[in-house]
Formats: structure tokens, C-alpha cells, sequence
């Protein structure tokens, strides 16, 4: 949201709206106003969202970590090695037109 603030003007025409929708102006209009509001509230919902222990990684539709079953929390390093695990031993079946995931 807060990239939109900024370069918006650039990013409108890109997806295909001429004139950006009316709602941008107004927050262009007020820019410390909703750079903040958009900070506190992704603050608030990153908080939100880590107090409820609730975080799983799947691959491939496997379960590779979860936070209720491990009662602990990872980081960042472990998610990418377990995650980076999974993928290299996955293959793929098929052509260039049918690809699948094993």
C-alpha cells in the first residue's frame, strides 16, 4: 500500500487504469496520514496474526513445519533449509505441456 502511495501515478496506467480510481487520490492527498495508518495496521495484524501459534509450511501439499505440532516457533533459516529440502527432492512428471509435481 505503501509503494501505491508513493508511485502510484506509474503503477495505475500499468494495470490498465487510465486515470487511477478516485480512492488514490485521496490517500495521495494525505500522504503521512495513510503511510502511517497502513504501517500501524500491518503492525497490528503481523502481531495478530503470530499471537494465535497458528503457522504452517506446506510443499507440494506436504506438511514441512507447523507451529502447533512443534510448540515452538522457527526462523527463518530453518523454513528456507526445510522448504529448499522438499523442493530439491521433488521431480517432474511429464512434458513442457503437462507438467506435475512428485
Amino acid at each position: 500500500m505503501i509503494g501505491i502511495i508513493v508511485v502510484g501515478e506509474q503503477i495505475f496506467p500499468r494495470l490498465g487504469f487510465a486515470p487511477p480510481p478516485p480512492w488514490y487520490y485521496s490517500l495521495r492527498a494525505n500522504k503521512f496520514g495513510s503511510m502511517a495508518s497502513t504501517w500501524l495496521l500491518g503492525n497490528f495484524l503481523q502481531s495478530f496474526l503470530q499471537s494465535s501459534g497458528a503457522f504452517e509450511l506446506y510443499c507440494n501439499g506436504e506438511l514441512v513445519f507447523s507451529t502447533l505440532k512443534e510448540h515452538r516457533f522457527s526462523d527463518v533459516i530453518e523454513l528456507k533449509d526445510l522448504g529448499g529440502r522438499r523442493v530439491a527432492n521433488s521431480r517432474v512428471i511429464g512434458g513442457l505441456n503437462g507438467e506435475f509435481w512428485s
